[in-house]
């Protein structure tokens, strides 16, 4: 049985911290050491360390496997490879996307020289939605012209991307997916990776699949590839193709080495993920005003994410007042996305993109409400139980908490 903690034990209160060191929110899998340092010293006796070195190359083809599609084109990172696949499209205009997303899925479509067009998000999913578009477009009052659509699949979930495909294509403009959360998820359409015109993983370390620091590109379009294979590369690709611009956005064969090991260890890294979120829910699920968010539109996630919306009024204590007290505890839990994108600079300076009927509530409602807990490689089962009897115990505790933060 569980002991139950006192308040004399909660650091908010005075106590000592749960834990000794930092329990982090992101995943941080790395690979063995050993495993790491030969690839390393193979990059260092060919002298090739970037812009298409073998590693690299290779743990392409493993990525276009493991996602069933043609294409996948590693890139320095996520952001830049959404601007990369907006300039490839030859995309202007305005883009419809979720107010409700991390920041940089619309700053890469401003660095594209596009215009984002928000939407608010289904509260029940917390994407966007076909009805979400039409509304996002409809407030918009023809001030821009829509050219695109990018749906973001998020907390390891999926946006109905076959639903949302056919409407863009009845309406004519190329549709693209921010993944950057969902490496290795299977839609109730199929697995994600070859939906839209193109999708884009990320491969920071707090992903699920990491290679220190990276993206991915992945398409089922030739010419596409070409492109986005060009434009990322200063020097070009063995398959020249017109280009409306180039840069510098090459991935590393160190960042290759990393992912290829961390590929090899991803099904692992996911059951341990899994276990994590059975013990979250174990303990959690009764809690009044505590709600552990359940995956949407996918049959299998990569149980990534650790998302759960906060009621003041039930639980006694919000969503801000929760995290400080898991940071007492040396427990790194976060607020996402707060604020959303309308109300972030630059966008909160954008009348054209408010929406006329009431602004975003459904964004305001989860950026006030959602925080998220740790899982990943250094927060394990063991660390959700501890964690989960820290939150028990702050919601009995509540009157004396509040009274100390106030």
């Amino acid at each position: 049985m569980r002991q139950r903690r006192r308040a004399e034990d909660m650091a908010i209160l005075g106590g000592n911290p749960a834990f000794d060191r930092l329990i982090p929110v992101g995943q941080l899998y790395f690979p063995a050491w050993d495993r790491y340092e030969e690839d390393m010293r193979s990059i260092f006796e060919r002298g090739w360390f970037a812009d298409g070195g073998p590693l690299a190359r290779r743990f392409e083809e493993e990525l276009a496997r493991f996602f069933g599609v043609r294409h996948a084109i590693a890139v320095t990172n996520a952001t830049f490879g959404l601007s990369l696949v907006a300039k490839a499209l030859g995309i202007s205009g305005g883009v419809v996307l979720p107010a409700w997303t991390f920041i940089a899925t619309a700053q890469s479509m401003t660095w594209a020289g596009l215009t984002p067009i928000l939407a608010d998000v289904d509260p029940s999913t917390q994407m966007i939605g076909t009805e979400e578009i039409d509304q996002a477009i409809a407030n918009a009052k023809g001030e821009h012209r829509v050219g695109a659509i990018l749906a973001v699949n998020l907390w390891g979930g999926a946006a109905s991307p076959k639903r949302i495909e056919k409407y863009a294509d009845d309406m004519g403009v190329p549709l693209f997916f921010d993944s950057a959360q969902a490496v290795g998820c299977i839609s109730e359409d199929g697995k994600l990776g070859g939906f839209g015109r193109a999708e884009v993983f990320s491969l920071h370390a707090t992903k699920i699949l990491s290679s220190a620091e990276g993206g991915v590109i992945t398409t089922n379009d030739d010419d596409l590839a070409a492109k986005c294979r060009n434009i990322s590369s200063s020097c070009g690709d063995e398959t020249p193709t017109a280009i409306p611009l180039t840069a510098s956005g090459c991935f590393t064969e160190a960042q290759a080495a990393v992912g290829l090991a961390n590929l090899e260890q991803f099904d692992d890294h996911v059951m341990r993920n899994r276990m994590t979120r059975d013990v979250y829910r174990a303990i959690l699920s009764d809690l009044q005003g505590f709600r552990l968010l359940e995956h949407s539109g996918v049959v299998a996630s990569n149980d990534s994410y650790i998302n759960c919306i906060v009621d003041e009024n039930e639980l006694g204590l919000n969503a801000a007042m929760l995290t400080q007290v898991l940071h007492a505890e040396a427990v790194v839990s976060r607020r996402y996305f707060n604020p959303g994108i309308h109300r972030s600079t630059p966008y909160a300076h954008s009348p054209s993109l408010v929406n006329g009927q009431g602004g975003y509530p459904n964004t305001d409602a989860l950026s006030m409400g959602v925080i998220q807990l740790p899982v990943g490689a250094l927060a394990g089962p063991e660390e959700a139980e501890v964690i989960g009897e820290l939150i028990l115990a702050a919601c009995r505790f509540s009157i004396r908490i509040r009274q100390r933060l106030a």
